[in-house]
């Protein structure tokens, strides 16, 4: 069963750790199978505090997207992205087909 991976930025607080992580975290996806869905377009937040944008990455299943998190190339990236904006991550396991 697929599983995403879905992130939240709700405020930037340092620009250039934000650059870093974008860089390294592109990185981080060779050799993992996922699918970019969304990548921080045109949102319109609904219900709930207002966000700046929101990620989604498909994977093959949800060992397969916690093995890209817990990678050494990820967590390198990550935590330029804590120290660069506050963050929602999520993992979800998909509708079975």
């Amino acid at each position: 069963m697929s599983a995403y991976v879905i992130m939240v930025r709700e405020k930037t607080v340092n620009h250039e750790e934000m650059e870093l992580y974008a860089t390294l975290a592109i990185s981080a996806r060779e050799g993992h199978h996922v699918t970019p869905l969304v990548r921080y377009g045109a949102i319109e937040v609904l219900e709930g505090p207002e966000v700046e944008g929101c990620l989604i990455h498909k994977f093959p299943t949800m060992k397969d997207a916690k093995n890209w998190y817990q990678s050494d190339q990820y967590q390198k990236a990550v935590k330029h992205r804590h120290n660069g904006a506050k963050y929602r991550v999520m993992i979800v396991d998909g509708v079975e087909d």
